[in-house]
């Protein structure tokens, strides 16, 4: 399972990261539920390097994956829905 760091300043991808960290311990009350092997945070810019909680962890990131040339290309198509929050490179946020 991969989610959002909690760390992140999106409330809405916080809210995700605590329901998924809450989801992967069911296993624990049900016994009929397997454990989930793996557990990642994943960072999204600008919404995960501005650490204003100094409580929370800031996401420091210990495996990178290739993700191809392909899986950019249309992670590109997904973003230009965002037409109100992409803006020009060299901004986290810009294709």
């Amino acid at each position: 399972m991969i989610t959002h760091h909690p760390a992140d300043t999106n409330n809405d991808h916080l809210q995700t990261s605590m329901a998924c960290q809450e989801a992967i311990r069911l296993f624990q009350r049900r016994p009929e539920v397997k454990p989930i092997k793996d557990f990642w945070y994943m960072e999204v810019p600008l919404c995960s390097e501005w650490a204003i909680n100094d409580a929370m962890n800031l996401f420091i990131p210990n495996c990178f994956v290739e993700v191809g040339k392909e899986n950019v290309e249309a992670k590109c198509k997904a973003l230009a829905m965002y037409r109100g929050v992409m803006r020009p490179y060299p901004h986290p946020r810009s294709v």
